[in-house]
């Protein structure tokens, strides 16, 4: 139990949020119906939403800069197969000629949505233009993604893997070298996608899904992934690692900070909790909880700190999760 005066500590921590993030405040109303307490945050979804406002790792600007993720991937596991880079610049007018063509995607570096795939749709000059001049000065993120609004806007362009119909997407949500669940999926994002989530070992998370994961997940590819994803995730408190899959070649995605910005179906499905009590398990290896504050955001991380030995305790007596809803 946590002591009168870190309650009145943690009240105020939550109501500072409510009062200063007015965007994050109607995001989650309108998501949820309800609002976290953003000091106390129970569950997945609002543990993600603490961590976009009292999280400020630098690290998180490296990962939401899909240029500069790519370099830090790459160096730390140099085995790592990335797609094709081909062209990076800060503007179309310095595009070179004829490009993209229909075998690559023209993105931009920082931001969520923002891509641009010429052998699935065309667009007109006009078009094109206009939406990259949109997303590169308002990079599409989640609220309070405060990262993404460091990151040095450019736009990168990648030959792709494989056909949407070919490539599978594997990501691992990793907490400290450790994996709490994984997702697969083929055609994301389209009308014909099909995907589940998995538990640590391979097997679908939910009996329902059993056939999708029997199709799609090969034990040789996903135990490699899974040990590429837990070299990445190394000393880090909580990250996402997205792979692509063709056939037995696994290439790196990205590194996600801010997974669905706390607003999926995580909770739903039943894997939030298991992400939330291996992440808080690893949350001293968070930058908050791992840097020295300044007064009076140092009370806080003290009473935060002393909160977190009580919810662990919680979770620790909590029944295996079931995809009920939310923890709040």
């Amino acid at each position: 139990m946590t002591s009168r005066a870190d309650e009145w500590i943690l009240r105020a921590a939550n109501a500072w949020v409510r009062l200063t993030k007015p965007g994050l405040v109607r995001a989650c109303r309108r998501h949820f119906g309800s609002l976290p307490d953003f000091a106390r945050p129970r569950g997945h979804d609002a543990l993600m939403q603490w961590r976009k406002v009292f999280d400020r790792n630098p690290l998180f600007v490296t990962f939401c800069d899909k240029l500069a993720a790519r370099d830090w991937a790459s160096a730390r596991v140099p085995a790592l197969d990335l797609p094709e880079l081909i062209w990076t610049g800060s503007s179309l007018e310095v595009l070179p000629p004829g490009l993209p063509e229909d075998d690559q995607v023209l993105k931009v570096n920082s931001g969520s949505g923002s891509n641009y795939f010429p052998g699935r749709e065309r667009w007109d000059d006009v078009t094109l233009r206009k939406r990259f001049r949109h997303w590169l000065r308002w990079p599409r993120r989640g609220p309070a993604e405060w990262a993404y609004g460091r990151v040095p806007r450019r736009l990168v362009l990648e030959r792709l893997v494989a056909d949407p119909s070919e490539l599978i997407e594997l990501t691992f949500r990793c907490q400290d070298g450790q994996i709490a669940s994984a997702f697969i999926a083929v055609n994301w994002k389209t009308p014909a996608a099909r995907g589940c989530y998995l538990t640590v070992d391979g097997a679908a998370f939910r009996p329902e899904d059993a056939d999708v994961a029997a199709q799609l997940v090969r034990p040789e590819p996903f135990e490699r992934a899974a040990a590429m994803a837990r070299q990445l995730g190394r000393d880090l408190d909580h990250i996402r690692v997205d792979f692509y899959l063709k056939g037995e070649a696994i290439f790196f995605g990205e590194l996600t900070a801010y997974s669905s910005s706390g607003l999926g179906d995580e909770e739903q499905v039943g894997v939030g909790q298991l992400i939330e009590r291996s992440w808080l398990a690893a949350l001293e290896k968070s930058w908050f909880l791992s840097t020295p504050q300044p007064w009076p955001m140092s009370l806080y991380q003290n009473a935060f700190r002393r909160w977190l030995v009580v919810r662990r305790g919680e979770l620790s007596g909590a029944p295996a999760a079931t995809g009920e809803a939310r923890h709040w």
